[in-house]
């Protein structure tokens, strides 16, 4: 199974999110279910005040991750030749880092730990998002990433 259907990835992401029924404004973008940002694509589907279901927003998310995903192979091919878990942890960097309208998605911010990550150097990769103003804003998110990218296993 490639690891953005991988139901742990999910589970692990929504620990980390607060399940939003309805839109709501953050960060200057419209979001609804778990962090799913509503774009041009969503406007005929979202309208302001209507409500989702939990299964909805994990259909969301699955689809965001998948998102992520293709973004990954089309820019990142390397990011497959990782363990399934440390994919795993990459792809809920990505996601949680989000993405910038203008640039694409904000991991492209942190080209040091890409480039470390892509040389196996897992260490400095982590050492690298630590010291990043993202782990400051986000310190248990930050701890469980880069756990499970050091160890390559689930955490």
């Amino acid at each position: 199974m490639r690891v953005e259907y991988n139901p742990t990835l999910h589970k692990q992401i929504i620990s980390f999110e607060t399940f939003v029924p309805r839109s709501i404004e953050e960060g200057g973008n419209r979001v609804i279910g778990y962090s799913h940002t509503i774009t041009s694509r969503d406007y005929n589907t979202f309208h302001r005040g209507d409500r989702i279901s939990e299964e909805c927003a994990v259909q969301l998310l699955r689809d965001d991750c998948r998102r992520v995903a293709n973004y990954l192979d089309a820019n990142h091919d390397w990011w497959r030749d990782l363990s399934t878990e440390r994919q795993a942890a990459f792809l809920h960097f990505a996601f949680a880092t989000g993405i910038n309208p203008r640039t694409g998605f904000t991991v492209e911010c942190f080209p040091l730990a890409l480039r470390a990550l892509r040389n196996g150097d897992f260490l400095s990769a982590c050492n690298l998002i630590e010291s990043s103003k993202w782990s400051e804003q986000n310190p248990k998110r930050s701890l469980c990433i880069r756990a499970q990218l050091q160890s390559g296993e689930w955490v």
